[in-house]
């Protein structure tokens, strides 16, 4: 969590991590003064007058937070989910990771609406069925990447009615 404090601001980031998964994931805090834009062992300055800087919402890159794996592997996935909110906002909306046999993907479980996001380990367009269980709601809402172009069509299981889309 990230609070957004100067020129009075409120905000709040949120980030969820899962991927990698929690027992291979390291975040390093990174920045500070003579490493702002620190790169591969260097700083590469960009030096902003301190007056401007006291006056503008212009954030520098004073800080981050770098998310690497903690075991080396020929290839690594990362998938976040960063929300926004007032600092004395209630909380964030769960999260929670959703996997199917080639797709990896989030629920973000909202007071009235669920949202799933679905997207290809491999990156690669597919014209594969994709098949996902929806969460009991009154509403649900679905984004599949990684789709080949084309129609398709979305149907609920046992169901006659189909939508083309």
């Amino acid at each position: 969590m990230v609070d957004r404090t100067e020129h009075d601001a409120r905000g709040r980031l949120h980030l969820d991590v899962l991927l990698p998964a929690a027992d291979n994931a390291g975040l390093e805090k990174i920045g500070g003064p003579g490493r702002e834009y620190w790169v591969h062992g260097a700083n590469f300055a960009n030096d902003v007058d301190p007056a401007q800087r006291r006056r503008t919402t212009v954030e520098t890159g004073d800080w981050r937070i770098e998310l690497s794996p903690r075991r080396a592997a020929a290839e690594d996935l990362f998938l976040t989910v960063m929300q926004t909110t007032d600092r004395t906002a209630p909380a964030r909306l769960p999260v929670t990771r959703l996997d199917t046999a080639d797709r990896t993907g989030c629920v973000i479980a909202g007071p009235a609406t669920t949202w799933i996001v679905l997207l290809r380990r491999d990156g690669v367009r597919s014209a594969a069925p994709v098949t996902v269980a929806l969460p009991a709601g009154p509403e649900c809402r679905v984004l599949v990447t990684d789709l080949s172009p084309g129609r398709w069509t979305a149907q609920r299981a046992g169901a006659a009615a189909a939508v083309t889309l």
